[in-house]
Order: structure tokens, then C-alpha cells, then sequence
């Protein structure tokens, strides 16, 4: 069982962020994630819930890396105010590999996201992250990420996260960090700050 949670806050959206994971079996993870609190724009209140699992195919060995699907659903609790109000699907292949002390992780997701009128818009992710020891406990991390343009009235969005990461214990580890706009209606600059 593990939980991350953490704090997004920009000039114009603040959110506390949860995640539960339960590995049922070596293989079979469940998922559950929620923003007991949001802020956008003024206005503040539940973000939305998702439930999904992970399902990792094969595990990084020798020149074979990790590779696992994940399939989350978004309830909209949040409502069409802090949400879109609608339910959204998002299929992810995560492949990861360590080549010495470096650590790749690459994503593809396919977002299925409803609209209020019926059927749902559709966008693609893709991201990729490298992480390294630095000194001691810590380690350092960077991530480049986007979205594709999922409707006419909303255009896609590039990110680049930088963080460090403080492994107090194997079973406690903090991060803290910063995301910067390169493209896109998203914040320009985030902070962002966990716990696992």
C-alpha cells in the first residue's frame, strides 16, 4: 500500500492532491486518486475523483525495460465549476528502464474527455522523465510533457518540470519542485511539493 500527497499552487490554481495504491498482486495495482481541495480562479471547493488500475507486462530487466498499461476513470466530483463536469477515460502505456544510475520513464496516454452535449473529445500525452542520485539521500528529476489540443475552443500544452527528491527512508520520500509553461492556456510557472 502507498499514498502520495502533494500541493500544486500557481497565481491562479491551488490544489491538494491524493493518491492511493494498493498492489494486489506482484503484477496488479489498484488506483485511487482525489483533490479534496481546489482552487481556480476564485472559486474553491472538491476537485474530481479517479479510479483505475496498473498492470505492469514485464519488469526491467537487462535490455528488456518495464512496461505496464493503466486505465483510469474520472468521476466528476468536483462538479462543471472547479471540473469539466463529465466523465473522462485515460488509457496510458508506461515504459521505464534504468540504464545505471539514470532512470527513463516514457508515457503515451489516449485521453477520452466527455462533453456535456454527449460523446467526448480526444487527446493524446506523451512524457518523458529522467531522474538521478545527486548526493546522499537526494536526487534530482526532470520531466517534459504534452498534451495535444483535444477540441477547437482548447489548444494543446507543453511543460517542463524540474524537481528534488529527499528519500528520508526507504518508505518516506519528499519532493519538491517547479513546472514552467512552454506552450499552452496552463499556469506559467507551478509550484509543487509531495510526500510518498
Amino acid at each position: 500500500l502507498e499514498t502520495e500527497w502533494g500541493v500544486d499552487a500557481a497565481a491562479s490554481h491551488q490544489d491538494l492532491n491524493g493518491l492511493f495504491k494498493f498492489g494486489l498482486t506482484t503484477n496488479l495495482e489498484l488506483r485511487f486518486a482525489n483533490n479534496p481541495f481546489t482552487a481556480d480562479s476564485g472559486t474553491r471547493g472538491f476537485g474530481d475523483t479517479s479510479l483505475g488500475f496498473k498492470y505492469r507486462f514485464t519488469q526491467d530487466s537487462g535490455y528488456r525495460p518495464s512496461i505496464s498499461f493503466m486505465y483510469m476513470l474520472k468521476v466528476p466530483t468536483a462538479g462543471d465549476v472547479l471540473g469539466s463536469g463529465d466523465v473522462d477515460h485515460n488509457l496510458l502505456l508506461l515504459v521505464s528502464k534504468d540504464l545505471g544510475k539514470h532512470h527513463f520513464d516514457y508515457n503515451l496516454g489516449a485521453m477520452f474527455l466527455g462533453r456535456a452535449g454527449g460523446g467526448c473529445d480526444h487527446a493524446l500525452l506523451n512524457a518523458l522523465a529522467w531522474s538521478h542520485p545527486l548526493h546522499g539521500q537526494w536526487s534530482v528529476n526532470a520531466e517534459l510533457s504534452g498534451v495535444s489540443s483535444p477540441n477547437s475552443a482548447t489548444p494543446g500544452s507543453t511543460q517542463f518540470i524540474a524537481a528534488a527528491i529527499y528519500t528520508a527512508r526507504p518508505r518516506l520520500v519528499f519532493d519538491i519542485g517547479m513546472m514552467s509553461r512552454l506552450g499552452g492556456e496552463i499556469p506559467h510557472s507551478m509550484f509543487m511539493a509531495g510526500v510518498t
